[in-house]
Order: C-alpha cells, then sequence, then structure tokens
C-alpha cells in the first residue's frame, strides 16, 4: 500500500488550509477550531 501524504498547503482564507496530496487529491480544512482551542501560551 502506498503512504499518502501532503505535497502541498496552501491557505485557503478565513482560518482554512487547502492541502494537496501525494494521490492527487485535494482537501480544504477550517483549522479556526483547533487554533482557538490551543492557543499558544505566548499569545495569552
Amino acid at each position: 500500500m502506498e503512504k499518502i501524504y501532503i505535497i502541498r498547503a496552501e491557505d485557503a482564507g478565513n482560518l482554512s488550509v487547502c492541502l494537496y496530496f501525494n494521490d492527487n487529491t485535494t482537501q480544504t480544512i477550517n483549522i479556526g477550531d483547533y487554533i482557538r482551542s490551543h492557543p499558544h501560551p505566548q499569545y495569552i
């Protein structure tokens, strides 16, 4: 089985990222909830 990995990532705006995979698929994900629930201690 071939491993699937990210070959490129682009800012999709509004705290979303478009991920490009080596199997020629893409997926846009919103990372806003994750960022808001896991703040970096430096910015608290």
